[in-house]
């Protein structure tokens, strides 16, 4: 569990959106200690931040606490809605 320091760190949230221009070269994301620390760190969560360097909060849970990070996301099909029965077409007619 050690903070590689030789990594470049995160860039401001966003980048440059020119055409030919790129980032500073720091393409990591995910769920890496290093990346949630980083995270943490360019997004003001200075604290939580603290507690993982310091060995009282995971960092997964510091992420869960500062509102990213999580169980990742499942697609499902989208299922069909039910068929109406005769009975309900029946009072949709009469009212």
């Amino acid at each position: 569990m050690d903070d590689d320091r030789s990594q470049p760190r995160l860039g401001k949230h966003g980048g440059p959106r020119t055409k030919g221009q790129r980032s500073n070269g720091v393409t990591q994301r995910g769920n890496s200690r290093t990346y949630i620390i980083e995270r943490l760190s360019r997004d003001g969560h200075h604290t939580l931040t603290a507690m993982v360097r310091e060995g009282r909060m995971s960092a997964y849970a510091a992420a869960r606490k500062a509102g990213f990070g999580g169980p990742p996301r499942t697609h499902r099909l989208p299922t069909d809605p039910p068929k109406p029965s005769i009975d309900d077409f029946v009072k949709t007619l009469i009212g």
